[in-house]
């Protein structure tokens, strides 16, 4: 139960850093989730807070090469074979030799297996920290593209290289001949298990997807548990689970021609899920890594020998030498990354301090045995605190020096470039409101029409000229049904009863932006309860026939008297509002007419038709605007468009909002 408990606060404060990174950019993520780790650790609970070494390959590792795999674009990895086996595969090698000794040479004491194995934890690269870090400069396409191959690979050959620095520390056996045979059989065997796996669990998913089985109950757990079950089946043949799950992930990518066929709302649930599952695992790492860095220190300090001083150089030594191995090998062609000759030292140099390291460098760390020999590791917490170290430098070098060899990225958005993402955003929620829907649905037909009559626009319309149009067109006409009211063409009560709705119409549509929040939820809830006040009115108005049924005909000709004057109050409204807006219309305010002149159509049209479909229409509405949200969020947090963008996005999915809003309002 104690477990569980300090799990879930990992967890809680994965979700926190990730709330205050939204806030505040400026610092990596990972600095946040390490920093909350630190705060953990004053919980005494955490003192001596460990996790099964064996889990963490499985339960942390798979998933995220996985899901890196899948989502791993299949066409750049077809036409860089050669550069991603020198960077994944050649360079790893290397660099675990030569690193190794080099920790063997600066720290002698540390045996040279473990000294090997300590290498591969800090040989992999983790691109979701440099996207993270280059999020607001133009990194060159060719050196990012790069960097992302060679991170899902390299992962999976520093994993290989981990595992037999460990297995020949642990047995006291290695040859070279041997060591090479075992590399080989273990990454293409693993590679091959992978393939075959893949293949199957592709067709099987196709298959439950053919059967429509439930999303959320049967297709997408059953995508998520598919990593774990194929590295279990990997690693019980004795080969690799890691490039198993890698080959099976790049598999499922290359089906996704296939899964397209799919209903777009099943792929999206499955995209959403997998963006959950990535976020909290690679955040729980480095939460985990800053609640348990305090007791590292602490036994590093208390232990017999203390090598603290040591340590600390031996990890800016380590990180210093694998960015030079990182420099040299492309400098001098070990890897083609298709830049231009003169510009080779500058993309070197840039691809050698971004090679970041993250996630993956941290759970091979963990994953380390507590014993061997019937006792405790021997510099267990030395390797951990080093590969800790190497982190935070990689971080921090990257995203001091960076910013001074690499332009901003533009933060101004252009009308075109609004325009763009805008028809993008349309288009999306237009698709999903297809594909969650019926087939022959008229409404539909009706609200997708008048979402892509937001293609057009091309003019950003002004928020407060807006509301003052709104205002106007509002006082319009109450000056109608008054002036009807006056010339006897309408009865008090009709008049009375219109204006009513004309009150809630202004106070609905005005205020700051927080009131406005609540009003949408407040209109939201009211749609919500609508059925229950329907019947409960109706069976008022039963008992009221049933007392008054003496007078029940002139009840029913009161009705229909006041039908028929609110008809002609809505006619002339509609006529003499949509006669001002032609009269006022110039190359100035096209947008803010535009969408008053829709929302009168919309009202209108919504006026003359019955409640059953209007109701319908309204769902279909929130569920479309709801759509548009999901679309920019997906943007923003991919970094696909600029948070500058999205925040203008924003601003106009919320005034079609407001617009739809002030028309069904009535």
């Amino acid at each position: 139960m104690t477990d569980f408990f300090l799990i879930a606060l990992l967890f809680i404060a994965t979700i926190v850093t990730n709330m205050i990174y939204t806030w505040y950019d400026k610092v990596p993520l990972a600095f946040y989730q390490i920093g909350a780790g630190l705060l953990l650790a004053l919980v005494p609970l955490f003192a001596h807070f460990t996790l099964e070494p064996e889990l963490f390959l499985m339960i942390v590792i798979a998933p995220l090469m996985f899901n890196d795999g899948q989502n791993a674009d299949t066409k750049t990895i077809r036409g860089k074979q050669g550069t991603i086996f020198s960077l994944s595969v050649l360079l790893v090698i290397v660099s675990v030799v030569a690193s190794g000794f080099v920790a063997h040479r600066t720290l002698p004491t540390l045996p040279l297996a473990l000294a090997f194995a300590l290498a591969a934890i800090i040989t992999p690269t983790d691109a979701v920290a440099v996207t993270s870090i280059t999020s607001k400069l133009q990194m060159p396409a060719k050196i990012m593209n790069a960097l992302k191959n060679e991170s899902l690979f390299n992962d999976a050959s520093g994993i290989v290289a981990f595992d037999l620095a460990l297995t020949t520390f642990l047995t006291g056996k290695f040859s070279v001949i041997d060591g090479i045979e075992h590399f080989l059989v273990v990454f293409l065997g693993g590679l091959l298990v992978g393939i075959l796996l893949g293949a199957v669990t592709v067709s099987i998913r196709l298959f439950l997807i053919q059967q429509t089985m439930n999303p959320a109950a049967v297709i997408i757990p059953y995508n998520l548990l598919t990593p774990f079950a194929i590295y279990l089946i990997a690693e019980g043949v004795g080969l690799s689970g890691i490039l198993a799950v890698v080959a099976a992930g790049l598999v499922h990518g290359l089906s996704q021609s296939r899964f397209r066929l799919s209903s777009t709302q099943l792929q999206m649930e499955n995209k959403t899920a997998w963006q959950i599952v990535e976020n909290m695992l690679n955040g729980f790492v480095f939460v985990l890594l800053g609640a348990t860095l305090p007791t590292v220190w602490l036994n590093i300090v208390h232990s017999e020998f203390n090598e603290l001083p040591r340590l600390l150089v031996l990890g800016i030594i380590l990180y210093l030498f694998g960015i030079f191995i990182r420099y040299i090998w492309i400098r001098f062609g070990f890897a083609e990354l298709g830049v231009k000759k003169q510009k080779i030292h500058s993309a070197a140099f840039i691809n050698a301090i971004a090679g970041v390291h993250g996630t993956i460098t941290l759970a091979m760390a963990f994953s380390l045995p507590l014993t061997a020999f019937g006792q405790s590791l021997p510099f267990r917490d030395a390797i951990i605190f080093v590969a800790a170290e190497v982190i935070i430098i990689s971080l921090i070098v990257p995203t001091v020096i960076l910013p001074f060899i690499l332009p901003k990225k533009e933060v101004a958005t252009s009308d075109e470039e609004i325009t763009n993402h805008r028809n993008r955003m349309v288009e999306y929620a237009s698709a999903q409101l297809i594909a969650s829907s019926p087939q022959n649905d008229p409404p539909v037909s009706k609200v997708i029409e008048t979402l892509l009559s937001q293609k057009g626009r091309t003019t950003r319309p002004n928020r407060k000229n807006l509301q003052a149009m709104l205002d106007h067109t509002n006082q319009i006409a109450t000056d109608v049904v008054l002036e009807m009211e006056r010339n006897g063409e309408i009865s008090s009560q009709s008049a009375q009863a219109y204006l009513r709705l004309m009150t809630f119409h202004n106070r609905f549509s005005q205020g700051n932006r927080w009131k406005q929040f609540m009003r949408r939820l407040t209109f939201k809830i009211r749609r919500s309860s609508k059925q229950t006040r329907l019947n409960r009115n109706r069976q008022k108005i039963a008992a009221q026939l049933d007392n008054q049924s003496r007078n029940g005909d002139q009840r029913l000709a009161q009705l229909t008297q006041m039908h028929t004057d609110m008809m002609q109050m809505e006619n002339r409204v509609f006529d003499r509002v949509i006669a001002y807006l032609n009269e006022i219309h110039n190359h100035t305010n096209t947008a803010e007419v535009d969408i008053v002149r829709h929302t009168y159509n919309q009202h209108h049209s919504r006026y003359l038709a019955n409640q059953a479909d209007q109701d319908h229409e309204q769902e279909l509405f929130l569920k479309a605007f709801q759509f548009e949200y999901n679309f920019v969020q997906n943007e923003v947090q991919s970094g696909n468009i600029s948070k500058e963008l999205g925040n203008d996005l924003y601003q106009q999915i919320s005034t079609d909002e407001l617009a739809y809003m002030q028309s069904s309002s009535n």
